[in-house]
């Protein structure tokens, strides 16, 4: 055990692995106390889950619970019980609410009537993870995990506490908790510093990177990701460096920094897969979504249907294609991608609150291009309600551009001024560069209109300064051409820059 816990302090974890085994083969034989055997089982489990290796650590697991049932040791039972819990509820390969949930209620039936406070606390945790990531109702995941804080305090369970803050800011954030989510966090990285824990600490940092993203503050944000790829690096977490580059690829084009965006996610790709990173929206997914954005059309097109074919998300995956026939010019065909999408979710809508309001942004798009201006005002008050509901802010500035372009449409040339000047300032302040060519490009069209063409040549210059800033930072003259000569940049930029 002690060479184990040797090779864990220095993150080697395949001979980690192989003492705890050594170590399971002399308890089996006899030779070691029940405790001695719990640590060994649950110990090598942990090893080969940093490993990504889940179907095996489920095993080790199961292992230990028959030989708990053989023993009717109830205690042994649940040490087994609890890591099988936790590999079923959170964001792995093996996510599986349905067994998550029958592992983790039966887990806390038997922790209260052993009255095992640890274990209790850690089962709550489980069923928050689980009720997070299955998404259906986090005031449920919640309730757990404030629950299991309130067990980790009172019975002085410093560690489960970090585990417990560091998730449950995560739910705090999608529900619009910012203050508590912040505060969550911050208590939950102190503790997970102090313990020297960074193994935890990788995923706090991500907390903290998501955090800061969905608000809209890039820079944070690239703080936090930074400290966790180093540190991912460090632990020999291929799970932390897949998370911290799907971040940064998503923080990258925000800022204009295209090659740096695809490089990141590209990088990505191979460490998802090896850790059983699968969000959502896959890193290929947003990759399929970028290049779509970018005018990089026939890669977008492959990766999409890639995803399709391997049967990740299908609802991204068809707004991915509607994404990518959008900026072909191909309205027909974006918006009857847009409505397979929709068809796949459970409401026939997308619903802003799952986080990801690209979808509405792509959504409002193709109904600007099918003059459906209303359906836009519909569709983009509904948004900005949820977003201010949960304090997100990336995204923000499209949705408020949408919302300008249906009001000029309609002729509400003051209401359209005003809410294009909002979405300006927002993406001026994020520094989203992504965002911010549209909007001025817009607000040129408002000004022209409005009869004041000096206002319109500022803004349109201004919209010109910041593509060929994205432009120039494609990553390959390819990637450059792709971007410069797809249709709305093309349009902006005038036949005298179309690019080879």
């Amino acid at each position: 055990m002690m060479a184990g816990d040797s090779a864990s302090r220095l993150y080697a974890h395949r001979e980690a692995d192989s003492h705890y085994s050594r170590a399971i083969e002399l308890v089996d034989n006899g030779s070691g106390s029940r405790q001695q055997r719990i640590d060994a089982y649950i110990c090598r489990g942990r090893a080969l889950e940093l490993m990504g290796e889940f179907d095996q650590a489920l095993a080790n697991y199961q292992q230990l619970q028959s030989y708990a049932q053989e023993q009717n040791d109830r205690g042994l039972e649940l040490a087994a019980l609890i890591p099988q819990a936790t590999v079923l509820s959170t964001s792995t390969p093996k996510f599986d609410p349905e067994k998550g949930r029958v592992q983790s209620v039966a887990g806390l039936t038997l922790a209260r009537e052993l009255n095992d406070h640890q274990a209790e606390s850690k089962v709550l945790w489980n069923l928050m993870l689980l009720e997070y990531y299955e998404g259906s109702d986090r005031e449920q995941a919640i309730s757990y995990g404030e629950q299991s804080l309130e067990i980790a305090r009172r019975h002085g369970l410093q560690e489960q506490l970090a585990y417990t803050l560091n998730d449950i800011a995560r739910a705090y954030f999608t529900v619009g908790k910012v203050e508590q989510a912040w505060a969550a966090q911050k208590e939950s990285m102190d503790l997970l510093r102090q313990m020297g824990n960074l193994t935890m600490l990788t995923d706090s940092l991500i907390t903290s990177a998501g955090g800061h993203y969905f608000h809209g503050d890039f820079d944070d944000a690239m703080t936090s990701l930074e400290e966790c790829v180093s540190v991912s690096k460090t632990t020999g977490s291929s799970w932390g460096q897949a998370v911290s580059l799907y971040v940064l690829g998503a923080v990258y084009i925000e800022s204009g920094e295209i090659g740096k965006s695809i490089q990141a996610l590209e990088e990505a790709l191979p460490l998802a897969k090896e850790a059983g990173f699968s969000p959502p929206v896959t890193a290929r997914l947003r990759l399929a979504l970028f290049h779509g954005m970018l005018g990089n059309i026939d890669q977008g097109f492959q990766l999409a249907n890639e995803a399709l074919e391997e049967g990740e998300n299908r609802q991204f995956a068809h707004a991915a294609l509607a994404q990518l026939h959008l900026c072909q010019g191909n309205i027909n065909e974006a918006d009857a991608a847009i409505r397979e999408a929709c068809s796949e979710l459970e409401n026939g809508e997308a619903d802003p609150k799952a986080g990801y309001a690209i979808f509405q942004v792509i959504e409002g798009d193709i109904a600007l291009a099918n003059q459906q201006y209303d359906r836009v005002l519909s569709l983009a008050d509904r948004t900005l309600s949820v977003l201010e509901e949960m304090g997100q802010r990336v995204f923000l500035p499209d949705i408020l551009r949408c919302k300008g372009e249906a009001l000029f449409a309609l002729d509400r040339i003051d209401e359209a001024g005003t809410v294009l000047a909002e979405a300006l300032s927002l993406a001026e302040e994020q520094n989203s560069r992504r965002a911010m060519w549209p909007i001025l490009s817009a607000s040129a069209r408002l000004a022209g209109h409005s009869g004041d063409a000096a206002e319109a040549d500022r803004l349109r210059s201004r919209a010109r300064d910041v593509i060929r800033y994205i432009g120039d930072r494609a990553g390959s003259p390819q990637a450059t051409a792709a971007f410069l000569n797809s249709p709305k940049v093309a349009d902006l930029l005038g036949t005298d820059e179309i690019h080879d």
